[in-house]
């Protein structure tokens, strides 16, 4: 596990934003086709209804005992969030078809995807490798550590192929990145990174053909990109890693891979 924020009065990360080298028991693949499943709702949700408001409502079963179905309890957490428009939605629902993937498709707008690719709000994690110190400031927030990082072989290879979560819900673009770190020769340094310059065109950096990416509400990407920010001794280096959904699994027989999340490298800095 990479060592845990220590800001001091200076501000801390939340635990749940410490990007961790953990191997976890649970199906990544099945976690991530949940994260695109519910961003997939909340995003019709959202363009259906509006944003929610503060009060919750509390709807119980009609008849005690008579426990409620999926499609019931869909529709409390849609009053409960404060839905206004909940009667012309529902008006609006089409016919039953019996074509499952024509009425999905009818039900959450499903369209071709707009291209080229692009992205108006990003999450950003920092990891730090082979660092005394290595301080982030970024978007409002701090990240990074006060003690000695482990180099990066102590994770193997593909280190960061298991980092995920970061500081979510960034509006492209905020002022550059301000890296303050020391290396492991006891160096000082300073980098000011202009994650905005890096994806001035707002392009998603990904490996997904057109004719694969599979269908989006309305046409639109329904998740975020992560931007990798690594410090890794005197080298810096960017990356973007985006769940693109696909036509297609992308392991056969794992219903859960229907998706491309390639990590890919946009920019390196040597100090």
């Amino acid at each position: 596990m990479a060592p845990e924020d220590d800001f001091g009065d200076e501000g801390a990360r939340p635990s749940s934003l410490i990007p961790i080298h953990k191997l976890s028991t649970r199906d990544p693949l099945h976690d991530m086709q949940l994260l695109r499943d519910v961003a997939i709702i909340n995003e019709q949700v959202r363009r259906e209804l509006g944003p929610p408001a503060r009060p919750a409502l509390q709807q119980k079963p009609e008849k005690e005992g008579e426990e409620m179905k999926p499609r019931d309890l869909a529709m409390v957490a849609l009053v409960a969030a404060g839905a206004t428009g909940l009667t012309a939605c529902a008006s609006s629902t089409p016919a039953p078809s019996n074509d499952p993937d024509a009425a999905m498709r009818a039900e959450f707008h499903l369209q071709p995807v707009k291209w080229p690719l692009k992205f108006k709000e990003h999450t950003l994690t920092t990891v730090c490798y082979s660092t005394q110190i290595c301080r982030v400031w970024y978007a409002g927030a701090w990240s990074g550590f006060r003690k000695p990082s482990p180099p990066s072989t102590d994770y193997g290879p593909k280190y960061l192929d298991h980092i995920m979560g970061g500081h979510v819900g960034i509006a492209n673009f905020p002022d550059p990145a301000e890296i303050t770190w020391r290396s492991m020769d006891g160096t000082e340094h300073q980098a000011h990174i202009d994650i905005g310059a890096i994806f001035r065109d707002r392009l998603v950096l990904h490996h997904v053909p057109r004719n694969e990416v599979a269908d989006s509400p309305h046409g639109e990407l329904t998740l975020d990109p992560l931007i990798l920010l690594e410090v890794n001794d005197r080298t810096i280096r960017v990356y973007m890693r985006m769940s693109v959904p696909t036509k297609h699994l992308r392991v056969p027989g794992n219903p859960y891979s229907g998706y491309r999340n390639d990590l890919i490298l946009a920019k390196t800095y040597h100090y």
